[in-house]
């Protein structure tokens, strides 16, 4: 990405007249600021929906399950909501069954 960066820069200012002052940043310059910030990934998986899972759990993923980042209140509430969530799970099973079978 490096060298097409340097590439695209080198490009641009081929291409521009000596001393002219862009209103807007550079191609080159979104680019680098896109890629460098992770952004890029974001407005990939945005575009490529099929890629999303791949993209997230190779670049943005940080490891975390998500439960270290709730508050304690957050925390203390997970297990009525799991409890609630696997019963309403089993009831759509027994639903499925009865109605599929």
């Amino acid at each position: 990405m490096e060298q097409f960066l340097r590439a695209l820069a080198l490009a641009e200012d081929e291409s521009s007249p000596e001393g002219q002052q862009l209103d807007q940043p550079r191609l080159s310059t979104r680019m680098r600021d896109s890629w460098e910030s992770g952004r890029f990934w974001f407005d990939y998986a945005a575009r490529k929906s099929f890629d999303l899972d791949v993209v997230y759990w190779a670049v943005l993923h940080d490891g975390l399950s998500g439960v270290e980042l709730l508050d304690a209140e957050a925390r203390k509430g997970m297990g009525p909501f799991i409890e609630k969530k696997m019963e309403q799970l089993e009831a759509y099973k027994e639903e499925c069954a009865a109605r599929f079978s």
